[in-house]
Formats: structure tokens, C-alpha cells, sequence
């Protein structure tokens, strides 16, 4: 019964610590446009290598630095 409770547990504590959208903005906020545009090339490099997982959360930083971009600069 435990090992079961733990093995839950442990399954959706991987869930839960994924970023949102919204956490990725409150990370890049006090970039400045120049930043923005780097960020945003230094995460599209990465992300024709990375993981299916990987993606997912370039996905998510991409969306963030796209939103930033539109309204700052």
C-alpha cells in the first residue's frame, strides 16, 4: 500500500512542477527588447534538438517571449 501511495506520489509531483505561461512571463518581464530577441534565438536553437518534453516547454517560453515582444516592443 505505501509503495503504491509513493509511486503515485512521485508521478504527479512531475506534473505539477511544469511552468506555465503566465510563470514565464513574470521570469522574462525585465528583459529589455534586445533580450527578448536573444532569448528568443537562443531557445529556437535548442529546440530542433531537443525532447519531445523539451519542446513542449520551449513551446511555453516561446509563447511568453512572443506575448513580451508583441506588447514592449
Amino acid at each position: 500500500m505505501r509503495i503504491l501511495l509513493i509511486i503515485i506520489t512521485l508521478s504527479f509531483s512531475g506534473l505539477v512542477s511544469s511552468a506555465s505561461i503566465d510563470d514565464y512571463l513574470i521570469q522574462y518581464q525585465n528583459l529589455p527588447c534586445s533580450g527578448v530577441e536573444l532569448a528568443i534565438d537562443d531557445i529556437l536553437k535548442r529546440y530542433y534538438h531537443g525532447t519531445k518534453a523539451e519542446k513542449r516547454e520551449y513551446n511555453k517560453q516561446l509563447k511568453a517571449l512572443y506575448q513580451l515582444k508583441r506588447v514592449r516592443c
